[in-house]
């Protein structure tokens, strides 16, 4: 596997990113087994940088990849990836809500931190 430094952050992750979004459905449709399954061979082939969402299956997608990853004993190195979707009635507090997405996040997750927002 290749990897790359993330911008300035030091962090070096597979060129190639385990999506977790809806497109492939893994996260969100296929069985627990199954998904712990495709992390644990993704892992196996060096993928350590992982791509989710809140907003992947209304949080299905990060709750399922915590859980794979918690089956797996929480592999060392792995680093994650997610996102904030702001709707519109948010933005009048852009700080709050971020915080409080990116909790919600973690705690789907599994994790006390994640890579990048």
């Amino acid at each position: 596997m290749e990897y790359r430094t993330l911008g300035r952050t030091g962090l070096r992750v597979s060129a190639i990113a385990f999506g977790c979004g809806p497109v492939s459905g893994w996260m969100a449709e296929l069985p627990p087994d199954e998904q712990c399954a495709v992390v644990r061979r993704a892992i196996e082939l060096g993928i350590n940088w992982f791509d989710t969402a809140a907003g992947y299956g209304d949080g299905t997608s990060e709750a399922s990849l915590g859980a794979a990853l918690a089956r797996l004993g929480h592999p060392a190195g792995i680093h994650i990836a997610t996102k904030v979707r702001y709707p519109a009635e948010r933005l009048g507090d852009i700080g709050a809500y971020t915080r409080a997405s990116v909790a919600a996040s973690l705690k789907r997750l599994g994790v006390a931190q994640v890579a990048l927002v």
